[in-house]
């Protein structure tokens, strides 16, 4: 059992295993002719990514308050707020790729050199080995499965290559770069590059292709009909996992799971995986994620024993992979649910949170779910099965932006080192990672402060030769007092942002598809974020959420998912070494060394989600002080 600020997951150990393989062929050639240095050469790539096992195999039970308002309660009465469970699952994904470069480095100058090239690749999007994977195209019957829901899709159905989105061949990342050092000749130049060869500038800029990530194809792992992800359309109890506490609807035992035929099968029946939940489709449209990367550096040397260097790092990311619901619940027709059922004076059991997926009949009127795609061929409509619930597109749409100040300091002054480095940064996206759902109505109202992001970042690291040894009359004292050495790395930085959640489905959408919720985020009155130090508040609590407030019924709530950073760091690690030479080839290592040597709370980010008894609560902190030391013979 784990309890969390999501709230308490009880079930069986992940059982996976990965095993991967990945061959490659490369040869590059280098010409140098006159002031040029010409380079071209290509690869070619073959990866297998292999995985066995399951994620949920004996069930997985997840509490989160919903009935009584506390998760731990819930787990008392058996009443979860969700239920899977899976069968063994296989995947034996497959991708190729390749690319060709050429490139010039030409020493224009004596002081000036250029570099320009280009590179052409490609990668093909994963595809698996027995075709056990599956897309989504709404009004699309499948042949390969004659009895699939329609719009779920295999490869060898029409337009459905084996990567299920096609490989693009337009790749072209072209780079430039120089580096520059200034010979000024008057004075008032000279104060500030200094003299020939003491400043040197830099700058480059460049586009990078990079391959798609399994990631979305292992996701698509043991889903209909090659394996078996359950996951229960109604509310359930812990000890009658299927069926539903409030319907009653019993769909029987769902395990264990026959596998259909690899290549299709006109009559293998997808009774038993219907709603089809929690299982990804991979957009036909997908290209390559890129970044366009750019930086200038100037880097100055001051006197013997200083080097200071100042530059600007940017970086921006598109077409990166990310998951976006493809059924997601209309709230609209939720409220019309619910005010069909008020009007007859059974209010409690209209459509409200998690009802996405139920049934509704009264006074004549049916309505199959909330969803656009709730029912799609509707084959066992009648024995009260729907054919899709959640389910989210594997989809290349988020993007990224990186901006940053670097400056550094490198500084030696006799035995004593220094190296200093100051980093002022924003980092903002719409998706941090693949389990991150975007805003599927629009991807743009999900940008938000990345979950690395931090703004200010100071570093300094330090090494000094303690001179015990000016003390040394003797050849034993020399040995004992000389080669002690101290070090050590002090971090000053903004804390992460808090993730903002509200986990409670009053968007009446139900559209997290296996990721972080896009739309269930409190309201925000924009009175300003106020802190408080945990250490002194009731609770350890670190903000005032009394400037949030439960979304609205059917309306995603106004807060962005992450616009403000949790507790900063304050941290030193530092050590003390001794090294002493026995012989001319043999040597002992003395070595103290403390994390954290001050001891300083370093506090992890509040509870993020709204609806938790602890919101806005410090629960947890990184290690306290913690101290080793270790002997090492050298030989």
């Amino acid at each position: 059992m784990i309890l969390n600020q999501l709230g308490l997951t009880v079930g069986s150990a992940i059982t996976d295993g990965s095993y991967q393989n990945n061959y490659q062929a490369l040869e590059g050639f280098s010409w140098v002719v006159g002031k040029h240095t010409l380079k071209a050469g290509g690869s070619y790539t073959y990866h297998q990514w292999n995985r066995r096992g399951g994620p949920a195999p004996n069930g997985l039970y997840v509490y989160n308050g919903n009935e009584t308002g506390s998760d731990f309660a819930d787990f008392l009465l058996g009443a979860p707020e969700t239920f899977n469970q899976s069968s063994a699952q296989q995947l034996n994904a497959r991708s190729k790729g390749g690319a060709v470069y050429a490139q010039d480095t030409f020493r224009a100058l004596s002081n000036l050199t250029i570099n320009y090239g280009i590179r052409w690749e490609f990668s093909e999007p994963w595809y698996d080995a027995r075709n056990q994977i599956q897309n989504f195209v709404p009004g699309q019957q499948s042949t390969v499965f004659a009895d699939s829901p329609t719009g779920w899709l295999f490869p060898h159905d029409a337009g459905i290559p084996r990567t299920l989105a096609p490989t693009r061949w337009n790749n072209l990342a072209p780079r430039f770069g120089l580096a520059y050092s200034p010979a000024p000749q008057s004075g008032f130049l000279k104060k500030i590059f200094g003299d020939a060869g003491q400043t040197s500038i830099r700058a480059a800029t460049g586009i990078f292709y990079t391959t798609l990530d399994v990631t979305a194809t292992e996701f698509e792992t043991g889903d209909a009909p090659f394996g078996f992800y359950y996951v229960s359309p109604s509310l359930v109890y812990m000890d009658l996992p299927f069926k539903g506490r409030a319907s009653g609807v019993d769909p029987g035992q769902r395990f264990p799971f026959v596998a259909p035929p690899s290549e299709g099968s006109p009559t293998y029946s997808f009774k038993p995986f219907l709603p089809i939940s929690l299982s990804p489709g991979f957009k036909g449209t997908n290209v390559l994620p890129y970044a366009i990367d750019f930086n200038m550096t100037i880097q100055r040397q001051l006197g013997k024993s200083t080097i200071l260097s100042a530059g600007y790092v940017g970086t921006v990311g598109r077409h990166l992979l990310s998951i976006r619901e493809f059924n997601p619940g209309n709230a609209q027709k939720c409220l019309q649910i619910a005010q069909i059922y008020a009007n007859a004076g059974q209010p409690s059991a209209g459509c409200g949170p998690s009802g996405e997926d139920t049934i509704y009949s009264i006074n004549g009127q049916t309505f199959n779910g909330t969803r656009p795609y709730s029912v799609t061929s509707g084959r066992y409509l009648s024995s009260g099965e729907l054919d899709f619930g959640d389910n989210p597109y594997s989809q290349t749409l988020a993007s990224s932006s990186y901006n940053s100040l670097q400056v550094s300091v490198d500084k030696r002054v006799g035995r004593l080192r220094f190296l200093a480095a100051y980093t002022w940064s924003k980092s903002l996206d719409n998706a941090s990672g693949f389990t991150e759902s975007v805003n599927p109505f629009n991807p743009g109202l999900s940008r938000g402060l990345s979950v690395f992001d931090i703004t200010h970042n100071f570093v300094v690291s330090y090494f000094y030769s303690l001179p015990f040894d000016y003390f040394a009359k003797s050849s034993f004292a020399r040995r004992a007092l000389s080669g002690w050495q101290l070090n050590g790395i002090s971090r000053l930085a903004t804390g992460l942002p808090v993730t903002l959640q509200e986990t409670d489905d009053r968007s009446l959408c139900d559209c997290d598809g296996q990721g972080l919720h896009s739309l269930d985020l409190p309201n925000y009155n924009g009175g300003g974020i106020h802190r408080f130090n945990p250490r002194t508040t009731a609770a350890n609590q670190y903000i005032d959420i009394s400037v949030f407030s439960p979304m609205l019924l059917g309306v995603p709530g106004n807060a962005n998912r992450r616009f403000f950073h949790g507790p900063g760091l304050n941290n030193t690690d530092m050590g003390v070494q001794k090294n002493t030479r026995i012989t001319e080839g043999t040597s002992i290592e003395l070595r103290a060394e403390f994390f954290n040597v001050f001891n300083h709370a370093q506090f992890l980010n509040p509870v993020g989600n709204s609806i938790a008894s602890n919101f806005g609560q410090v629960t947890a902190a990184q290690d306290p002080r913690i101290g080793q030391i270790s002997v090492k013979f050298l030989f």
